[in-house]
């Protein structure tokens, strides 16, 4: 099923992705992919997003853990006590 994300700031343009879902119990695979990708794909958008507009910049991306991770840095002078 392809999710189209947009916000205002970015006018006409949409971020596209997939979202496979299987349906279980009482949930049809649309709805569940639906949830799945909410769930599980959005929040890390809005995590590095956040990270980005405390200083942190991404360095690299990698496979561990069965997922993959998104290492990122900061310049130590972007914190001030």
């Amino acid at each position: 099923m392809p999710i189209g994300v947009n916000h205002p700031a970015w006018g006409e343009v949409f971020v596209w992705d997939q979202a496979v879902g299987v349906g279980g119990g009482e949930r049809d695979p649309v709805v569940a992919a639906a949830y799945d990708w909410l769930y599980n794909v959005f929040p890390v958008g809005t995590v590095l997003k956040i990270a980005a507009r405390l200083g942190f910049q991404p360095v690299d991306a990698f496979e561990q853990f069965g997922a993959e991770q998104t290492l990122c840095t900061a310049r130590l002078h972007t914190f001030k006590i």
